[in-house]
């Protein structure tokens, strides 16, 4: 049933497609380090992964040049530890409209402070959004404010109670040997540290928005924005980052990569048991670049970067037969193809 309702699906052919194939540039092993080391450490330098390469520093610098050049390297941006910055919990929405008014509604929405931004997800005249809140009272505000959105005409929501954000599981990236280390320890060591870290100045905050837009900015250039020290502005990024509040990375354009869309499934699962095993699993499997677990209708959303719908069907059937799934539902998420966001959440599980 899922192979007839894609191969109608005319928004899938829209996000990508055979045509889009055609932009993918091919990149070989040290291109593939690069990218990788960069989507865990966006500041890492060149010599450290030339180094861990056995090539030059100017061999990594040429290559990275040239990945810029040809649009696969896109920008650099920050994930953020939320709770740090004092939100108590995100949740995602999805808004029912009228097919005809979605690209109105869209802008409606990026208006709603809180909100951010809106994608269409899957051709059932439905929008996806995400937002973070401080208070029950911001969210019931949010909910309200959707609501009277005109053409809106339904909402369903979900709390979100745990993210796992890892772009740097692309299956490209497989062609290094590093491609195959994780971290398990850091989201452990972050929350231990949560009862010791600092307050938050406006420093700070004006430091994450300045690395928000651009993520390997240069700790001189930021200093002279923001009229501190250099040493200021390297010691202040230092300690964000060693309490694990702000994360730097790479942007990547995934179409260059041959990516052609990027796939939500939702799955509801029998025991808390088998969701343990489950996501064990996940984490470990290619093209998956997000894991939320949710309270809702459905217990975890995953994620997935897809190649072709023969990969998109591939996967779909792998989850089906996967014992402890009881439900599941696949959406089409008609968004640029950009990864990771600016902002994005900080993995916590």
């Amino acid at each position: 049933m899922l192979q007839e309702y894609l191969k109608a699906d005319t928004c899938f052919t829209l996000i990508g497609g055979e045509k889009m194939r055609d932009l993918a540039q091919k990149i070989d092993e040290i291109d593939a380090k690069i990218l990788r080391d960069l989507l865990v450490d966006g500041r890492k330098e060149f010599t450290e992964i030339a180094k861990e390469a056995g090539v030059s520093k100017d061999i990594i610098w040429q290559h990275y040049t040239k990945m810029k050049k040809d649009g696969v390297i896109v920008g650099s941006t920050v994930q953020l530890n939320y709770a740090a910055l004092g939100y108590i919990f995100s949740t995602s929405f999805f808004v029912s409209v009228e097919l005809q008014k979605q690209d109105e509604i869209i802008k409606n929405l990026q208006r709603i402070p809180g909100i951010y931004d809106a994608y269409p997800c899957g051709c059932n005249s439905e929008l996806w959004t995400i937002g973070t809140f401080k208070s029950t009272t911001e969210l019931e505000q949010v909910k309200h404010s959707i609501k009277r959105v005109p053409s809106v005409i339904g909402l369903r929501t979900e709390i979100l109670t745990g993210i796992k954000n890892m772009p740097e599981n692309l299956s490209v990236f497989s062609t290094t040997a590093e491609s195959k280390k994780t971290n398990k320890k850091e989201p452990t060591e972050r929350r231990e540290k949560e009862k010791s870290r600092h307050e938050l100045d406006e420093i700070d905050l004006q430091i994450i928005e300045k690395l928000a837009v651009d993520g390997r900015a240069s700790f001189n250039k930021i200093a002279k924005e923001l009229k501190i020290s250099t040493s200021t502005a390297s010691k202040r990024y230092s300690i964000l980052k060693q309490e694990g509040i702000i994360k730097t990375l790479i942007q990547i354009n995934t179409l260059k990569l041959g990516y052609i869309g990027n796939v939500i499934i939702s799955v509801a699962i029998s025991t808390q048991e088998k969701m343990n095993q489950i996501i064990e699993k996940l984490l470990n499997t290619p093209d998956i670049e997000g894991l939320w677990k949710t309270s809702g209708f459905f217990d975890l959303s995953i994620f997935i970067k897809i190649k072709s719908l023969e990969h998109l069907l591939a996967i779909h059937d792998e989850f089906s037969k996967t014992p402890g799934i009881v439900r599941m539902e696949t959406s089409v998420l008609n968004r640029m193809p950009l990864m990771p966001y600016p902002k994005e959440h900080l993995p916590d599980f």
